[in-house]
């Protein structure tokens, strides 16, 4: 009886890779053959032969994706509703700020899905839960009318670091029924805090400090 023997050390394994314009799955065949010698013993070899096909099409298509999906991550939020665009935009038109100072608002434009805004978050239904307008150089422009309270979804909201004149600290954020994280450090608001407050029931962290014109 013939025996035989693999050596793995010493399989030649060649491989021919191709590019052609029929987009094939992986196609792998390997065949052992056997040949047997004068001396009747025989000497297995392997040859492996692996070929890729993938059309030129499809690689350009995958490359693309992925340099997309690098420079514009899928977000986690929903696309941004008109009525919430349309309450930023007048926000940003009311507020006094320089330009040349804002990272943020400066950058909000309504060719853009609103969601992706600078301090901007939606939930995924498109409504904003989150906004983050802190350290953008805003020196006025919310009083009681401001379309900022129209925004009724807020979770949470920063208007820290900005310098608001010793303005009197508007009513309003009682609209805000579902906030509940609101900060207003270093924003040099002044003046009694409006009794509205008592309406935001889920508010769980208010920060006043560094604000010592306050009363309650």
């Amino acid at each position: 009886m013939n025996s035989y023997s693999i050596i793995p050390t010493r399989i030649p394994l060649p491989m021919n890779i191709s590019v052609n314009q029929n987009p094939n799955h992986m196609l792998k065949s390997c065949s052992i053959n056997a040949r047997k010698q004068t001396s009747s013993t025989v000497k297995p070899y392997l040859n492996c032969q692996m070929e890729l096909k993938i059309s030129s099409c499809f690689l350009l298509v995958s490359f693309s994706s992925f340099l997309f999906g690098l420079l514009h991550p899928i977000p986690v939020s929903g696309q941004c509703l008109n009525d919430q665009k349309s309450l930023l935009l007048a926000l940003k038109n009311d507020l006094k700020f320089d330009p040349s100072l804002s990272t943020k608002i400066v950058g909000w434009n309504e060719s853009l899905d609103c969601c992706h805004w600078g301090g901007v978050a939606c939930d995924k239904a498109g409504q904003v839960t989150r906004l983050d307008i802190s350290n953008e150089s805003i020196s006025g422009g919310i009083d009681g009318s401001s379309t900022l309270f129209g925004l009724s979804f807020l979770q949470s909201l920063n208007l820290a670091d900005n310098s608001f004149n010793s303005a009197q600290l508007p009513s309003g954020f009682g609209k805000l029924t579902v906030l509940s994280y609101l900060n207003l450090s270093n924003s040099n608001f002044q003046g009694q805090v409006p009794g509205d407050f008592s309406l935001m029931k889920r508010l769980v962290t208010l920060d006043l400090s560094s604000s010592p014109y306050y009363t309650l």
